[in-house]
């Protein structure tokens, strides 16, 4: 059996299987280390990886990228890959330097060990019955059908992402395996110098492949950054034994290079399904030829709420009549699927739906969170827009192929009020010190399960049960 971390079902880890898993791991991401080493894009990252871009210039003034509570640790933690005199160590100081950069070690209020990759399972919505099902028109009071919500629920295990998530000490000073999002410190992620960009990228590598392993009967995929695909980039160290690349651009609006497009073939080339990640018109692999799009999370949110507010403008929505623009909207619903994916990706395989559909994108002028999910309707109207999407793709499918289209939910959603946790994730969420209100809202659908855990889960397969839901007593 692969060597995933062992985790209790309420996600408890001991030190000891901890260790065995973090050795095991820096032993495989320093082999594929040392495979790319005689690169010299790799070796140009390596001497770069330096002091200095952790700051930058701006009004005459010199500012730190990283979390300013660990900056010495950083930079000794770069001192120490710089110094290292093999792989392992090499891989040990760029653990230790994307841990204090990012915040991770000054988590409230739990502190991360380390950072582990875990599950995020990705749905089958059945696309016939999507489009034979008959929807009411949302309103603020409507309550979903049973037929409506099972578009989203009655659906088993098709894919799955890895997301980064962290083993964190509990109050009693054991360990637990967090199953959601790390939050402030994801941001500074975006900054990371770019060797410790492509040393993550390993590690995502290492873990899918065990992963793959456990649960053989699901492709997994990792995010691979589009400052890494340039010329001549050690990219077969990269994918070797993922079934599944999403490509993501980790730093907004930086230069990219035309070799996107290329890496993208390349990857196809070598066997794997490739997805262009957090799809809109200003994806660096705009112009590519991947598999599938995935939709993130805020555009189907907004695409939701103009579906529930404009529903006498253009619901139920047929299908979306392709009419080219300069000026395009990813967040307008029409847009996106009416211009922006048949324009530059007509005829994508797989269509990836992130978020949870019983949520809307907060109105305009409404303070609180960016997302509500308060609103009965939401549901109906998400439906509506799963409907037109799976209409707009099937239309730019080869003639006679409108069948190949997949399309597929992540994640789970915020809970119905019918619902609870099952007693496993209720453990896990006390464990976490996470309020029940949060984690039954926006964060439920951010839970994704790591090492043991995910393959139990997994075998569940279907949506609620993986997802931990279970119906009120």
């Amino acid at each position: 059996m692969p060597p995933v971390l062992s985790v209790e079902p309420n996600g408890n880890v001991t030190q000891e299987n901890l260790d065995f898993y973090l050795g095991a791991r820096r032993q495989a991401v320093a082999t594929r280390l040392e495979a790319a080493w005689s690169n010299p894009v790799a070796q140009k990252w390596f001497e770069d990886f330096a002091e200095k871009d952790l700051y930058e210039e701006k009004d005459g003034e010199r500012k730190y990228l990283g979390d300013a509570s660990a900056e010495e640790e950083a930079k000794a933690a770069i001192a120490r890959a710089q110094s290292a005199g093999n792989a392992i160590d090499r891989v040990i100081a760029v653990e230790d330097f994307i841990l204090c950069f990012c915040g991770f070690n000054n988590m409230k209020p739990r502190k991360a060990r380390c950072i582990v990759n875990a599950v995020h399972y990705q749905f089958v919505v059945d696309v016939d019955r999507l489009l034979s099902t008959a929807l009411q028109l949302p309103t603020a009071e409507g309550v979903p059908s049973p037929a409506e919500k099972a578009i989203f629920d009655d659906a088993n295990i098709g894919l799955a992402e890895l997301l980064l998530r962290c083993v964190v000490e509990k109050e009693d000073g054991g360990l637990l395996a967090n199953p959601f999002s790390p939050g402030m410190p994801m941001g500074k992620l975006l900054k990371l110098p770019v060797f410790a960009q492509f040393v993550m990228v390993l590690t995502n590598a290492v873990e899918c492949e065990w992963y793959q392993e456990a649960v053989p009967s699901c492709p997994m995929s990792i995010n691979v950054y589009a400052s890494l695909l340039v010329p001549d980039s050690p990219v077969s160290q990269m994918i070797e034994g993922v079934n599944v690349v999403e490509v993501m651009e980790m730093s907004k609006g930086a230069k990219r290079d035309a070799a996107v497009d290329d890496w993208v073939k390349f990857i196809r080339d070598a066997g794997k399904i490739v997805m262009l990640d957090d799809f809109d018109a200003k994806h660096p692999g705009l112009n590519s030829k991947p598999d599938g799009i995935k939709v993130s999370v805020f555009a189907n949110a907004f695409h939701s709420l103009q579906a529930h507010e404009n529903k006498d403008e253009f619901l139920p929505m047929s299908e979306l009549a392709f009419v080219d623009k300069e000026k395009t909207n990813p967040f307008d619903v029409v847009d996106f699927y009416g211009v922006i994916v048949p324009k530059y990706q007509s005829g994508v395989e797989y269509l990836v739906m992130e978020g949870s559909e019983n949520c809307l994108k907060t109105k305009p002028g409404v303070p609180g969170s960016p997302l509500d999910f308060g609103t009965s309707g939401a549901t109906i109207a998400t439906a509506h827009v799963y409907q037109a999407a799976a209409r707009s793709l099937r239309a730019t499918q080869p003639e006679g192929q409108q069948s190949r289209l997949k399309m597929l939910h992540q994640g789970g959603r915020a809970l119905y009020e019918d619902e609870d946790f099952d007693a496993e994730a209720c453990a896990v969420i006390a464990a976490t010190g996470k309020p029940m209100q949060a984690a039954r809202t926006g964060d439920a659908g951010t839970m994704a399960w790591m090492g043991d855990e995910a393959k139990r889960r997994a075998e569940m397969q279907t949506r609620p049960l993986v997802s931990g839901l279970a119906k009120k007593a």
